[in-house]
């Protein structure tokens, strides 16, 4: 079972499996190309695998043999634009069931809800063209059943209470050094953009 997800989410998830479901062995494919295939031969002894958009690409020769039971993609947004590479990388995983877990399933356009759904549910809607031609109505009904939506008011109750904390950190010296060299290089830029003959050129 893998969970795809954004690289900074990865030790996330891998908190809250040891938290709620300690018993389930996981992997949690990271490192160089060498390390990763390693882990990727021992994946047979564990229950969960867990791995980042990025990963999945580079590693998608192997992912695309296999055939799990169940994926989850978190921040499944990743893949809303169905030209990306993680969209065609995502589209070749086979699993039994798929979920897609996100915030966001429309950001811009309905193209990128049938994105979504085409990887999770391919069966749901036939091409992008048939889908924008269908009427909003119809879109709505047809994925209702297979939406699981907290809206809120249902998650306001869980929220701690909001916390505001202002803190001031001091740079180290080498990073001192790394900002007032960018800092001096973009002042230099800018001057030299800024010239009189350059501003008198753009002017005409």
């Amino acid at each position: 079972m893998p969970y795809c997800l954004p690289i900074f989410l990865v030790l996330y998830w891998l908190s809250e499996i040891e938290k709620f479901a300690p018993d389930l062995k996981v992997v949690v494919l990271d490192g160089t190309k060498d390390e990763r295939s390693k882990l990727l031969k021992e994946f047979e002894d564990m229950d969960i695998l867990i791995t980042s958009y990025t990963l999945l690409r580079r590693d998608i020769t192997w992912f695309s043999a296999q055939s799990f039971h169940t994926v989850f993609f978190d921040e499944a947004q990743a893949f809303k634009n169905p030209l990306t590479q993680t969209a065609r990388a995502v589209k070749k995983l086979t699993a039994r069931h798929r979920f897609a877990l996100t915030g966001t399933p429309i950001e811009n356009s309905l193209e990128e809800l049938w994105s979504i759904f085409h990887v999770v549910f391919p069966e749901l809607f036939r091409g992008l063209k048939e889908f924008s031609k269908l009427p909003h109505e119809n879109i709505v009904r047809r994925i209702r059943p297979f939406l699981l939506r907290r809206v809120k008011e249902d998650v306001l109750p869980e929220l701690p209470e909001k916390i505001d904390s202002l803190e001031l950190v001091e740079l180290l010296p080498e990073q001192k050094k790394l900002y007032a060299a960018y800092l001096a290089k973009l002042r230099h830029d800018t001057l030299k953009h800024l010239d009189k003959d350059t501003i008198r050129k753009k002017s005409y």
